[in-house]
């Protein structure tokens, strides 16, 4: 049993075991397993969160995706764009939710309170700590991001610079991955054959959709520190660090953010895609971000009397 409060922040979390303190789960992907038992207040936040368990006390989610199954022992908030609670889930508090469609949970689902909803995106969560919230989504992205920009640097540069030259081509590599992909696979997961492509496919548009946040941060940081600074390129962690910045920033304006993340989960996704995929083999200058700004190699030798001799 964990006795200390947990701070967990990862890509995918599988939860196991007993919590006896407060817990805050920050990830892509979190699973909170049926052997698993949460004795004080938690927090899940992710794109998809899986909840089977026993929560002895209040129980918020924060999700695009939420399945709740199993026993809450208090009230349970959920923020999230999809809410399934499966049968023979037992709550024992209020279900407090803010989702676009109205929740019905099914006549095998006991729930001891009230079934209420809220308008709005914050479910009793006042401003100051929805800042919080991006506060920690903008931490979480900058520890992803930094690594993989020094793994990847060909790529995530190859991908910034295609997104600079050639926004549209991006945009409608994005639309048709984050479009065409999902159709694949819901045609591929009936077939035992194509099955484990079928998941590989999807867990690559998702990984695909989260880091398409670094290339347009590096795009944005890298065009807003040129132009307050010298001819020289700018280093990529200072870009990254400005773009996500101020990516998560206008994440905090309601109606704005919804329209500022689709656009750069689409562009992200097809430069990314690009600077993955593409053949071209393009020259990255070592701490910058636009290869052209790099001199072409002459193809003119120097003489001993200074004069030009082509190769």
């Amino acid at each position: 049993m964990a006795r200390d409060q947990l701070r967990l922040a990862g890509r995918y979390l599988d939860l196991r075991g007993d919590a006896g303190r407060s817990l805050v789960a920050v990830g892509g992907t979190i699973a909170l397993s049926g052997d698993s038992r949460l004795r004080d207040a938690a927090v899940l936040i992710g794109n998809t969160v899986v909840v089977d368990g026993a929560a002895d006390a209040e129980l918020w989610v924060i999700a695009n995706e939420a399945t709740i199954q199993g026993t809450i022992g208090g009230n349970l908030r959920i923020i999230a764009g999809d809410v399934v609670i499966l049968p023979g889930t037992h709550i024992a508090g209020d279900v407090i939710y803010s989702t676009p469609k109205p929740l019905e949970p099914g006549r095998q689902v006991q729930i001891d309170g009230e079934l209420v909803r809220k308008q709005g995106r914050t479910v009793g969560l006042s401003y100051p700590a929805y800042l919080m919230l991006q506060a920690l989504l903008f931490a979480g992205a900058l520890v992803v991001a930094l690594p993989f920009v020094r793994l990847f640097p060909r790529t995530v540069m190859h991908g910034a610079g295609i997104l600079v030259r050639a926004p549209g081509r991006c945009m409608l590599v994005g639309i048709a991955l984050t479009w065409l992909t999902p159709m694949a696979v819901l045609l591929l997961i009936w077939f035992p054959v194509t099955l484990p492509l079928a998941i590989a496919m999807l867990g690559l548009l998702v990984a695909y959709a989260y880091l398409a946040q670094v290339i347009v941060a590096l795009v944005i940081g890298g065009l807003l520190l040129r132009r307050r600074s010298s001819p020289t390129p700018p280093n990529a962690a200072a870009a990254l660090f400005i773009g996500l910045l101020l990516l998560y920033i206008l994440s905090c304006i309601p109606i704005l953010s919804v329209v500022v993340w689709i656009g750069v989960v689409t562009a992200g996704v097809g430069g990314l895609a690009i600077g993955t995929w593409s053949s071209q083999q393009v020259r990255i200058p070592p701490q910058g971000l636009h290869p052209a700004d790099t001199p072409p190699e002459s193809n003119e030798d120097s003489t001993p009397d200074g004069s030009k001799q082509r190769k």
